[in-house]
């Protein structure tokens, strides 16, 4: 009888499949993982038709799609995985929605189907000061959801065309990642440090210029 020694790919959760959203899909795609991304106003173009990369970086790739498309928590019933990252691009606006609150339904079912392991959330996203709320919310509590907090930087001219049909991308894609807080002050488990670096070698896999900082907090001072 045959056997196999495969390993099975990552699973990542991205919210926001915009211009940055799609272009660090397709980036985790392209490094091994299966991304099930979350779309809103374009999921019926994704759905149906993919997206159009276009990029002087990562080349040109029409009718991508991501592993898996949905548009709400409650698709997750048909998804039958478990995530090891849940990454959010979707713009911060607090006022509006604290990003605790968009991730929290997808972060309830996922602990539900398997508590025993807690994804890493990585915060691909505008502002500064944006990492408090869902640390709180999900790390330093009495019933964790998650793993840890990532943060991130990208320096990353794209733009999203065509109602959400189109990316068009330069040569320029930088991406500084680090630990909330800093992992001087809060040292990490063995096991979350190793899916942390995990990350980062998924990203430079895809192809991203990608590291890690011990201070990402003052980087996006």
């Amino acid at each position: 009888f045959a056997t196999s020694t495969s390993v099975m790919p990552d699973e990542v959760l991205l919210l926001g499949l915009g211009a940055v959203g799609t272009l660090y899909a397709y980036i985790l795609q392209s490094g091994g993982a299966n991304v099930t991304a979350v779309c809103r106003s374009n999921y019926q173009v994704v759905r149906d038709h993919g997206i159009d990369i276009v990029s002087d970086k990562f080349g040109e790739h029409p009718k991508w799609r991501p592993t898996r498309v949905i548009q709400r928590p409650e698709d997750l019933d048909a998804v039958g995985v478990t995530f090891d990252y849940i990454v959010c691009c979707s713009m911060h606006v607090p006022d509006l929605q604290p990003v605790s609150d968009v991730l929290r339904p997808y972060l309830t079912q996922n602990f539900a189907k398997k508590p025993q392991r807690l994804p890493v959330i990585l915060l691909l996203q505008n502002g500064i000061d944006i990492e408090h709320d869902s640390y709180e919310a999900f790390v330093h509590t009495p019933e964790p959801l998650a793993a840890c907090v990532m943060s991130a930087n990208s320096w990353v001219p794209v733009m999203l065309l065509n109602g959400g049909a189109r990316i068009e991308h330069g040569s320029l894609e930088r991406l500084s990642m680090g630990v909330f807080p800093p992992p001087l002050r809060a040292p990490l488990p063995d096991s979350t440090r190793e899916t942390v670096h995990h990350l980062l070698t998924l990203m430079r896999s895809g192809g991203s210029d990608a590291h890690l900082t011990n201070d990402i907090t003052s980087e996006r001072w």
